[in-house]
């Protein structure tokens, strides 16, 4: 056996793996756009169930967790390789301004979540008159 192949042999996998793979942890791609609107997050969710995602916002931090199934052999066997992570994940996004919270929605499709969160509607400035009404 050659020098290179005892080099190859012993290599781990995981030295070999993404940044982001962390050990095996699954951290999934997300894109988030701002316009003068709101936000748009993108996040690819390949293989997961979309009634296996769960969403909160809470103190302009959404988190996204999800469960990804694994893989099952189709047939009697063995695997040479298995690469396809499985398990949970947790992501969580600060978003950076104040958000209108009743009109924040998602959408999943082709696994890719969608999430938009509208701006608020920004206060007067001087804050809110409240008018006084006579008893």
């Amino acid at each position: 056996m050659s020098d290179n192949d005892h080099f190859w042999r012993g290599a781990s996998p995981r030295a070999w793996a993404p940044a982001d793979w962390n050990l095996g942890a699954l951290h999934p791609r997300a894109d988030m756009h701002e316009d003068e609107n709101g936000y748009e997050i993108s996040v690819d969710l390949p293989g997961v169930d979309e009634q296996c995602i769960q969403l909160v916002l809470d103190n302009n931090i959404l988190t996204i967790w999800g469960q990804v199934a694994p893989s099952k052999p189709e047939r009697a066997g063995s695997f040479h390789i298995m690469e396809r992570a499985a398990g949970a994940f947790r992501r969580s996004i600060p978003i950076p301004a104040k958000l209108d919270e009743g009109r924040v929605s998602a959408s999943f499709r082709n696994g890719v979540l969608r999430i938009t969160l509208p701006k608020a509607v920004p206060s007067e400035p001087g804050g809110k008159r409240i008018p006084v009404e006579s008893a």
